[in-house]
């Protein structure tokens, strides 16, 4: 089977597809399974961890769990220089990115930029005030 990217359908079979292959691997995968299923956005894995050895484990198991589909991740982004050390730097986001003295991105990811060196979300707003209106007393 071959699926055309960008036609409608295109989002719900991507999902299907990377949690059949989850759930194929579910026994030897059980926390990435998890991620596939909670924290995947189409061919977007969005997560928060308490800990940076947390985040390094999820990065590492969901690599394998969806290699072993044929799927290769990539463009990892991180808010931790201790992660993103512990990651191929072809495989990050920016990898010529210099992790010692160079501030970490900000990204557009879904729709949102994240300031991954804040750790926050940016929201840009263009306001466009009608003549006449008084705002304020």
């Amino acid at each position: 089977m071959q699926e055309t990217f960008g036609s409608v359908s295109s989002p719900f079979i991507c999902s299907q597809v990377l949690r059949h292959i989850a759930d194929l691997h579910r026994e030897e995968f059980p926390e990435a399974t998890e991620k596939v299923y909670k924290n995947f956005y189409v061919d977007n894995l969005l997560d928060s961890f308490y800990t940076e050895d947390k985040a390094s484990r999820a990065v590492k198991n969901s690599t394998a769990l969806l290699k072993k589909g044929g799927f290769y991740l990539n463009q990892w982004l991180s808010s931790s220089r201790r992660v993103l050390s512990r990651i191929p730097e072809g495989d990050r986001n920016q990898p010529r990115l210099n992790l010692d003295i160079e501030d970490l991105p900000t990204k557009r990811t879904l729709g949102v930029l994240y300031d991954s060196e804040s750790d926050s979300f940016v929201l840009m707003l263009k306001l466009t005030l009608k003549q006449g209106l008084r705002i304020g007393s």
